[in-house]
């Protein structure tokens, strides 16, 4: 078999990239930024808005995985955003039918959803997303339904929640580099609520293990979502910092406080979170992943080895010294 991989200089690239390598798949790995010192397979430097590009890195394969997209957190104009986001998906389906591609899986995100109205969240759970990047998820969603169906091509979307690991961007996810932070100086977590309500996470080795699964399912089309069941976020955070050997310390901050907090923050440009993702930290935000499970032998595991790998890489480079 041969794949496409866009996107595979980032966190899920790369540990995608570290699947197919133990599944012996011949893979061309494409990306805006130059390959990882450890890769050495094809790499292809060129940026997903480029549709010549990419369909000339396409050629001959027979799936292709599209992971490329720009996150709110890049800071990057909406139109941008969207020439990645959608017109890219589009780029990306393109060139899988030129290439006669059988299959292609394409990773959304849970953000269509919004603020789901039920928890667990299934995906039968309408698309209401709040910011652009949702919103962008969902237009390549539909692109990608489309564009498949005319070209006679399988497709698979997955919907991951925040995916952490080894590789992970500080930039990207950097409300848990402060919470790193704060663990390690000892000072006290401020947690909305207590900390009583769960967020999910997802390892990265876990979602390429569903990526390569959908690549081989035997069924025309699916969504799945893509997720691992949690404690509360106070659980969570403090296992993540016994084992990185700190002393767990919590503040609990009333919701009411909370929400003045986060407006005045925001008002200020001091919130390290953005707009779309504020009220999540209010509630609890999880997704139900019994549809992976039955279809694509997705077995959930906890996140907390994949934070706590993630913290130590960036304590080992210094990014939670004061």
């Amino acid at each position: 078999m041969r794949v496409l991989v866009t996107g595979a200089a980032g966190l899920l690239g790369r540990a995608l990239l570290r699947t197919l390598e133990q599944h012996r798949v011949e893979t061309v790995a494409l990306d805006c930024q130059p390959p990882p010192p450890d890769w050495k397979g094809h790499w292809v430097q060129a940026d997903i808005r480029a549709a010549s590009e990419v369909r000339a890195a396409a050629a001959g394969c027979e799936v292709v995985f599209h992971l490329a997209a720009v996150l709110p957190q890049h800071r990057r104009a909406r139109d941008e955003m969207h020439a990645v986001n959608v017109s890219g998906t589009r780029n990306a389906l393109a060139a899988a039918q030129a290439s006669g591609a059988q299959r292609v899986v394409f990773v959304s995100s849970t953000e269509v959803y919004g603020i789901p109205e039920r928890c667990p969240c299934d995906e039968d759970a309408p698309l209401r997303p709040v910011g652009a990047y949702g919103q962008q998820k969902v237009e390549a969603e539909l692109w990608t339904w489309r564009l498949a169906a005319e070209a006679g091509m399988a497709a698979v979307v997955l919907r991951p929640c925040t995916i952490v690991g080894k590789n992970a961007s500080p930039g990207a996810l950097r409300p848990l580099l402060l919470v790193f932070r704060a663990m390690r100086r000892g000072w006290p977590l401020p947690l909305i609520g207590g900390g009583h309500h769960r967020v999910s996470f997802v390892a990265a080795e876990d979602v390429a293990e569903v990526c390569w699964r959908a690549a081989q399912q035997k069924s025309r089309a699916g969504c799945f979502n893509v997720a691992t069941a949690v404690p509360p976020l106070r659980e969570l955070f403090g296992e993540v910092a016994k084992r990185l050997g700190f002393q767990p310390r919590f503040w609990e901050v009333p919701a009411a406080a909370s929400r003045l907090a986060l407006g005045l923050g925001s008002v200020l440009g001091a919130v390290p979170v953005e707009p779309e993702h504020r009220a999540l930290l209010q509630r609890d935000y999880a997704f139900a992943t019994a549809r992976a499970e039955a279809e694509l032998g997705f077995r959930p595991r906890p996140p907390v080895e994949a934070l706590v790998s993630m913290a130590r890489e960036w304590e080992a480079l210094g990014l939670l010294e004061p």
